[in-house]
Formats: structure tokens, C-alpha cells, sequence
């Protein structure tokens, strides 16, 4: 993964069938990735299907990576 000029080794698993990609809070703040806020925040759905009404996706982040 290409974080500005900084490559950086990762294992991750890909999910071809997924509706959004999504990754660790912890792994953003750990790597210092800048967070973009979104204009709208995406609800969260849980296991069956109903909204969580605690919590929201409210901000993105924008990485390169190179699959190989």
C-alpha cells in the first residue's frame, strides 16, 4: 500500500461481493492517514438488517494500492 511516497507491507482480505470498503479505525490512526469528513453520513446497518442507532460511517480515507 502507497501511503504518499511511503510503501508500506499489509495483509488484507478482499471481498469482491462487498457493498463498501471499509478499514480499521485503529489502522488509520496507527499509520496517520488523513481522514476526509463525508458531506452525508452513512448509516450502519446491522447483522439483521435493522439500523444502528448509536454509531455512523462519518469519514473516508483515500489510498493507492497495488494488488499483486
Amino acid at each position: 500500500m502507497l501511503l504518499g511516497r511511503k510503501t508500506v507491507d499489509t495483509l488484507s482480505l478482499i471481498d469482491s461481493g462487498a457493498g463498501l470498503n471499509l478499514i480499521d479505525r485503529n489502522l488509520v490512526k496507527d499509520w496517520s492517514l488523513p481522514r476526509r469528513k463525508l458531506k452525508k453520513p452513512l448509516a450502519i446497518r446491522n447483522g439483521d438488517g435493522s439500523i444502528n442507532k448509536n454509531k455512523k460511517i462519518t469519514d473516508y480515507v483515500k489510498l493507492d494500492a497495488i494488488i499483486d
